[in-house]
Formats: structure tokens, sequence, C-alpha cells
């Protein structure tokens, strides 16, 4: 409720205060984002501590996403900092300071769950788990079948090249087109080349393959 309300007070702050400047507009509209990705992360969270699961086997998915919820209420104060000219700050820190005081108990706690899956020297990372085959075992057998594809027998939805023989020139460009949240892969193949751009995959296309 809190992490909700904070975002709806940015909201109302960015159409309501007089005068704003530019960085202050961009930082609030920033902070919305932010407080909607801790909103999800939250709920993701909260899904993985759920009596149908073990909270011991998902502890580096929580411990990660509690993380990224705290960093997100510390990027939103950084921003509105430099709300100099009508000191944002001030509207919003002391809820956000709540926040991160609730997720910081929070891990506090996840520290104290005693983790029963102990890595092996056949695993990659903790989080990954037993490996088969050089995949994790949770992958399922289509997914890794559909990796063990040679390239040039992969079926592809868009093709990004450099050059402009593909469908676009950029990853991002590819990625804005690509359909959201459905129920198979979507595949970007993506031809060699040197790709100077900062890429971001919106949470709504949970299914893409680059």
């Amino acid at each position: 409720g809190k992490v909700r309300a904070s975002a709806h007070n940015c909201s109302d702050l960015r159409r309501h205060v007089p005068k704003l400047e530019p960085i202050e507009k961009r930082a609030l509209q920033d902070c919305v984002e932010l407080l909607g990705e801790t909103i999800a992360e939250l709920r993701t969270a909260l899904t993985d501590l759920s009596p149908k699961k073990s909270a011991s086997k998902h502890y580096n998915d929580i411990q990660t996403l509690l993380s990224a919820a705290m960093t997100n209420e510390d990027t939103c104060l950084d921003g509105l900092f430099y709300s100099t000219k009508n000191n944002l700050t001030r509207y919003v820190e002391d809820n956000l300071h709540t926040i991160a005081h609730h997720v910081s108990n929070s891990l506090a706690m996840l520290n104290k769950i005693k983790r029963t899956s102990v890595s092996s020297s056949e695993e990659v990372f903790p989080e990954y788990g037993a490996m088969k085959n050089g995949f994790p075992k949770w992958l399922k057998r289509r997914e890794r079948a559909l990796l063990q594809v040679p390239v040039n027998e992969t079926k592809f939805d868009l093709a990004v090249a450099k050059d402009g023989s593909g469908n676009f020139t950029t990853i991002n460009e590819a990625l804005s087109a690509a359909s959201n949240s459905t129920n198979t892969r979507f595949v970007i193949y993506i031809k060699e080349g040197s790709y100077f751009e900062y890429v971001e995959v919106d949470k709504k296309k949970n299914m893409i393959r680059l």
C-alpha cells in the first residue's frame, strides 16, 4: 500500500507542482516507474514465499528481488536530490525511507532462512541448481532443444542487422516491435556486429529469445 501511495504521490507532484524544471519532471517520472518495478518485485517475492514453495530453494531469487526493490528507492531519491528549486525530496523521502526500512528487515529475516540445497561442482551458479547435459535441470526439454538448434536452422520472428539486411538496425527497435506476454517464444536473430546501445527488455516481454 505504501509503495503504491508513494507512486501516486510522485504522479500528483508531477501534475500539480507549478513551474517544475525539466530535470524535476524526469526525476518524478523515474520515481513512478521505479516504484512500479518495486511493486512487481515485491509481488514476485511474495509468490516465492508462498506455502506451496520452499523459500530456501528460492533464496537467491528472493534476495535479488528484495535488493532490487531497495535500490529502486535509493535511485528515486538520488534523482530528486538535484531538485534544488522545489526541493521535491521533502515530499517523498519519509515514505521511501519507511519502504526501504521494511525491505531491509525482510532481507535480514531472509538471511536467517537456512538454504536446503547445497551447491555442487556441477552448478554454474547456486540459483541455477543441478545441471544436466550442460543445462539447468529445471529447463524444459523443449527449451533445451531450441537452444541446441544451429543458428542457420533457427526460425526467427525478427532479424537485427547493422548493414540493413534485417528487419531493424538496432536491438531496441526489434524489442519494441516484439510481442508482449505470449505462450510461445519470440525469437530475435541478431547478426554479428557492434551494437552500441543500452538494451532493456520490458517485463511484459517475457518470452523473448535473443
